[in-house]
């Protein structure tokens, strides 16, 4: 057996995987949905060339592709699809990504590709091991940014600096350490710190001793330079050539490694103390391009940070509010930055050519932490190990509730201070999983921590009242914006960048519709804002619960809107196309599943996956129900599958009463997002329903007409209907013979492709029941 062909066609598997969802997802192909099997998708390319998948369709209109299940077909032949970049090649037809683009695209590609056989090939820790290291290890154990199919790109990296520096790889790091005169650097610090104190901190006096020695011996006095932190990768290949002038006249002095033993954390760039938790993390330059930029520290962003840190840091200890919140801040208190000799004077120069020296000192997590506390990165509640078990599964699992309790103690942890500072001041941070740290006791969450806030803080850019008297330092130096850009940090950075990812985890490895999870959501906007009554305007002012918010693309900006080229500013995400938004989608749910329906005899309640799978077990197995809808199946299988109904946010699921008596299920749909509209001019307000009767006594009885007379009622009077369709099965001879008599008019047979069906229609005018509408 090759191993090694075995590795890479496993990680180049996976990222073909991604690829198509994450693309599709984007809208830079559209796969076509089979008629005949829901989950199974064509890409046709090109007349000879078409790939073949199944996928499970989730809540944003994503695709989650199934493992191994892509096949390539070309000609008369097929085979299984294994090669991510055939794929990219292959698409090209249908993608349009331009020739350089396409080269560079497959150089990080590659470079992905690389990273994840090395992940592959280390020892497997379990999901439930994972979580439980210390925080610095968990973080590299992670596999990378879940949405950017080029997560481990690095340009910049060889194959020696990826074993070296790699997060993945957990390979110690000692930094190197230069002397940097002081008429070169920019340094700030919070008021409570100085440059003195950072150092007595940081540097063990010998090593501190030692550093001032070669300052000397370089005829140089140790009181006129900063001693400044690099990246080893940094120093040999950046600063050494691109600094040339600064050290060959002593300006800037190398002085050697430190003792102090760090870890790469996800970012790359940002080291964490493993000699000294407590100690500073430590935020360098490191000019590599990674996902959508080079991972420099820009000018105006490190000189402010501390300045920034103590202005927020100022406003959470004095709200009320907030400071009830087990909300962590992780202050940048200082930085420097030393500007380039000759880079700094070029006007509109690439970006990264001004951020090649600095240092960021950032609170470390564990200084923060109380007794018997944990921090995990959030980034961990994605991951999935070899066994396909996943760590948020596991942390449920141990925690001895079930995924609705752990999920409102969750969000209560976590959600409400981000909600107040949005609320009550306006502001935004970026809380993506790779920014937020999950704080955890006895596997249960009781706290958010924060870092990198400061390069991603925006406010309003019509201020709060709050705000009025926003100090002009920081309003010269933070980003104002308008009141739906600032939206997005919620909606994109939150919702679509992490909890796309972990809701779907719930509704495959435990379950849980996806619907749950947002209405859960839900629920904890609603008691912020419930118990915060004095910001009622904010809340209608920064509307969370707006139906459609402008989807952004990240793999859009990369491969179409920005490319390989050189600007002379980090490039920022273009709006392309709507998105649905499943927080007003949980709110919506939580309305209807509280709500019953009653007309004549008949009663609506939700259909409740836990309460109702044995009935529906039972039902779909019954002779006169599994001929026509093929359900007969095991309870576990069925368990999948009303999941992924109440995941697709096109329709609704009920159980329907007679007399109290429950005899019937049925599911109420938007026929114009339905195939049944490729049979018919469909509108935007026009519903379908399918029914149907489980119980063998209750056939016969004269049922079938108050059942479908209540579900067109429900839908004319309930959901505002134009017209109402439903497509019985030509043998279903009761429906066709009671249709007519409502108001509904045979258009005629259409072949669906699991049944031969007529296709019955009736318009609000037509409907002969209930005429007081």
């Amino acid at each position: 057996m090759n191993t090694k062909i075995n590795y890479y066609k496993l990680a180049s598997t996976r990222l073909l995987e991604k690829i198509i969802s994450e693309f599709s997802y984007e809208g830079i192909f559209a796969p076509v949905q089979n008629d005949a099997d829901q989950e199974v998708y064509t890409i046709k390319i090109t007349s000879v060339i078409y790939y073949k998948f199944k996928a499970t369709k989730r809540i944003y209109g994503n695709l989650i592709v199934h493992q191994d299940s892509t096949i390539r077909h070309e000609n008369d032949c097929s085979e299984v699809a294994d090669d991510a970049i055939r794929f990219i090649i292959d698409t090209l037809p249908i993608t349009k990504i331009n020739p350089v683009t396409t080269a560079h695209f497959i150089k990080e590609l590659n470079n992905t590709i690389y990273a994840d056989i090395a992940i592959l090939q280390k020892d497997k820790l379990s999901a439930s091991e994972i979580y439980k290291l210390p925080y610095a290890y968990i973080e590299g154990n992670m596999t990378g940014h879940p949405w950017f199919v080029i997560n481990k790109g690095r340009i910049g990296f060889n194959s020696s600096d990826h074993a070296n520096y790699a997060p993945e790889m957990q390979k110690i790091i000692n930094l190197s350490w230069i002397a940097v005169n002081k008429d070169l650097i920019t340094f700030s610090c919070i008021s409570n710190l100085s440059y003195s104190k950072i150092t007595q901190k940081e540097i063990h006096p010998d090593i501190l001793e030692s550093f001032n020695k070669t300052i000397m011996t370089n005829n140089k006095n140790p009181d006129d330079y900063f001693v400044l932190p690099v990246h080893p990768w940094q120093w040999e290949n950046v600063l050494k050539q691109q600094f040339t002038k600064y050290i060959a006249d002593g300006e800037i002095i190398f002085l050697g490694e430190s003792t102090d033993q760090h870890l790469a954390m996800q970012s790359i760039r940002t080291l964490s103390n493993i000699s000294h938790p407590e100690k500073h993390s430590i935020k360098l330059p490191l000019n590599i391009l990674n996902t959508a930029v080079y991972r420099g520290l820009p000018k105006n962003q490190t000189i402010n940070a501390p300045m920034l840190t103590e202005w927020v840091k100022t406003i959470a200890k004095e709200d009320d509010f907030l400071s009830t919140c087990n909300f962590i801040l992780l202050g940048e208190l200082a930085s420097a930055y030393c500007k380039h000799p000759y880079y700094s004077d070029i006007s509109e120069s690439p970006y990264y050519f001004t951020e090649q020296l600095g240092a960021i000192w950032r609170e470390s997590i564990h200084s923060r932490l109380k007794n018997n506390e944990k921090a995990i990165t959030m980034a961990a509640l994605t991951y999935i190990d070899p066994d396909g078990k996943s760590v948020l599964c596991e942390m449920i699992k141990e925690s001895s509730l079930n995924v609705s309790q752990w999920l409102d103690i969750f969000f209560e942890n976590t959600i409400p201070a981000l909600l107040h500072f949005l609320y009550k001041y306006g502001m935004v941070f970026s809380p993506h999983g790779e920014n937020s740290i999950l704080i955890i006791e006895n596997n249960l969450p009781v706290g958010l921590a924060m870092k990198d806030f400061v390069d991603d803080i925006n406010i309003c850019k019509n201020p709060v009242e709050e705000l009025a008297t926003l100090p002009q330092e920081v309003k010269d130096v933070i980003p104002q914006v308008d009141d739906d850009y600032l939206l997005q940090f919620i909606h994109t950075g939150l919702f679509v960048v992490h909890y796309r990812y972990i809701s779907t985890i719930l509704a495959d490895k435990l379950n849980f519709p996806e619907l749950y999870f947002y209405q859960k959501l839900h629920e904890c906007v609603e008691r912020y804002q419930t118990s915060n009554p004095e910001l009622k305007a904010r809340f209608k002012r920064f509307d969370l619960y707006k139906k459609n918010f402008e989807k952004l693309c990240l793999n859009r900006l990369r491969i179409f809107e920005v490319g390989y080229g050189d600007y002379s500013s980090r490039p920022k995400v273009i709006s392309t196309g709507q998105l649905e938004n499943p927080l007003y989608l949980g709110k919506r749910f939580k309305e209807i599943n509280t709500q019953e329906f009653y007309y004549n005899k008949v009663s609506f309640r939700p259909f409740c996956l836990e309460k109702d799978l044995d009935t529906i077990h039972k039902w779909m197995n019954k002779p006169h129900v599994a001929k026509f809808w093929n359900l007969d199946k095991p309870k576990e299988h069925l368990k999948k599958h009303f999941c992924n109904m109440l995941s697709n946010t096109n329709q609704n699921l009920f159980m329907l009463s007679i007399d109290g008596r429950e005899i019937a299920y049925a599911e109420i749909y938007n026929a114009k997002k339905d195939r049944i509209a490729e049979y018919f001019l469909a509108n935007d307000n026009d519903y379908g329903w399918h029914l149907l009767i489980g119980p063998e006594d209750a056939i016969g009885r004269g049922y079938s007409k108050l059942l479908v007379e209540a579900l067109s009622k429900y839908c004319f009077s309930e959901l505002g209907a134009d017209k109402v369709v439903f497509e019985p099965d030509v043998r279903v001879i009761p429906f066709q013979k009671i249709a007519p008599k409502i108001g509904y008019k045979n258009q005629g047979q259409i072949n669906l492709p699991e049944k031969q069906a007529y296709l019955f229609i009736c318009s609000k005018d037509s409907f002969n029941v209930g005429k007081e509408l």
